[in-house]
């Protein structure tokens, strides 16, 4: 019986120290979805296996209303102590992982994200310079080491896309989704935005410097935001489509001369509809 009571405090002790571990993992994740009720709530049954929802409740210190909710798909996110705790907890041959919850809550590891958005500045550099290229215009890399503001930008090409000499263009890349595009004039892009003025009128000199999204709805908060400033230098927002390797929309946002700006990508309507189609499929499926 002696034997029986220290291995069940030993298994306790895994739990908790398993629940911590997760726990970290759950708090330090990025969101890139919305979060799957119905994936969610089949996770958390599994988890619970034959246990009552009250027995397996108790086992992790919670009230048994809050896994009612998630089993009958009342809640969407749930936060990461509980989420944690559902996975140590679960049954051994549940199948329930952090790799699953992870997916079905929309998340991802902080530092797979770092990943996705390194592949994601690297598409954006291929898919400017392709698009130039094919146009006709000259495209060189500015080291990144010479970059004046870091913040400004993550990568700079010289072209000869504005005049017959060159002249440098600034790209930022925000990698966004469905649901967590970014709000306009705070946070990060009105860091962006702010930050490419403050570029121009520190004197440093660029023809252009643009964000690049690929999310259709911010690419026309960002541009109905920009149609309300009038600006001495030329700033613009491109839209971009990772799946057909295009640019599909530039929007460049007024002068205060007057004088409108020349987009160098122009809008491309198949390829928008396009876009937004498969996009619908997915969210269908």
């Amino acid at each position: 019986m002696e034997g029986n009571s220290e291995k069940t405090e030993t298994m306790v002790d895994v739990r908790k120290q398993r629940a911590r571990e997760y726990a970290l993992i759950f708090k330090t994740a990025v969101r890139t979805g919305e979060a799957d009720k119905t994936e969610t709530a089949a996770l958390v049954n599994a988890a619970k296996g034959s246990r009552s929802i009250r027995k397996f409740a108790e086992s992790i210190h919670v009230n048994p209303s809050s896994i009612s909710r998630i089993i009958n798909e009342q809640v969407k996110e749930i936060n990461s102590d509980l989420l944690a705790k559902i996975i140590a907890y679960a049954e051994p041959d549940s199948g329930v992982t952090v790799e699953k919850m992870m997916l079905a809550q929309g998340l991802v590891k902080s530092e797979d994200r770092i990943m996705q958005y390194q592949r994601y500045e690297a598409e954006c550099r291929r898919i400017i310079t392709d698009e130039l290229i094919q146009r006709g215009y000259s495209v060189r890399y500015i080291n990144a080491s010479t970059l004046e503001n870091g913040r400004t930008c993550d990568f700079r090409i010289s072209t000869d896309a504005f005049s017959p000499d060159e002249s440098a263009w600034l790209f930022e890349c925000k990698m966004l989704s469905a649901y967590s595009n970014l709000p306009l004039g705070v946070g990060r892009t009105g860091i962006w935005l702010e930050s490419a003025m403050a570029y121009y009128y520190s004197g440093k000199k660029a023809a252009r410097i643009s964000l690049i999204v690929d999310h259709w709805e911010t690419f026309e908060l960002m541009k109905a935001h920009l149609q309300g400033l009038s600006l001495h230098d030329e700033i613009s927002v491109l839209y971009i489509s990772l799946a057909q390797g295009k640019v599909l929309d530039e929007y460049v946002a007024p002068l205060d001369n007057g004088r409108g700006a020349e987009r160098i990508f122009g809008t491309d309507y198949d390829g928008i509809m396009h876009e937004l189609d498969q996009r619908g499929k997915q969210n269908e499926g």
